[in-house]
């Protein structure tokens, strides 16, 4: 009989728990905020990432018009462009970065006309926040 006694205190004492809602909320909280930091760090890499490339795809656009020019004075293409890209800050061969010009493109409609200059410019980009959540 005693045990029946023993058994029945717990199971009453589990039953006040479970109807007890005091700090379910911060246990909520405490459970869900590695969720939720984890994705706003991939969220701010993102951000990151994506202005890296607007910021690379307007250098290449200025250094492309100016080795345009330089073409049409007789001037080198390659340094002009490397020139122009570097006051952008994206300097040929420092940190990975690459700055590619093509005359004619290698892609594209003016593929065939010798006047016309495409530059690419690429730059690594690694995670910033979202490297606390992977694993090595």
């Amino acid at each position: 009989m005693a045990r029946q006694v023993g058994f029945s205190r717990i199971a009453a004492e589990w039953t006040g728990l479970r109807r007890d809602r005091r700090g379910s909320v911060a246990a909520l909280v405490g459970m869900s905020a590695p969720i939720l930091i984890g994705f706003m760090g991939f969220a701010i890499d993102l951000a990151m990432w994506e202005g890296s490339k607007v910021g690379a795809q307007a250098a290449a656009d200025q250094a492309a018009l100016a080795a345009g020019l330089a073409i049409t004075k007789g001037s080198p293409a390659l340094a002009e462009a490397r020139a122009v890209a570097a006051s952008f800050g994206y300097v040929h061969g420092v940190k990975g970065v690459q700055v590619v010009v093509n005359q004619p493109p290698t892609a594209g409609t003016y593929m065939t006309n010798a006047q016309a200059v495409e530059v690419k410019i690429t730059k690594p980009e690694g995670p910033y926040f979202s490297s606390a959540f992977r694993p090595t």
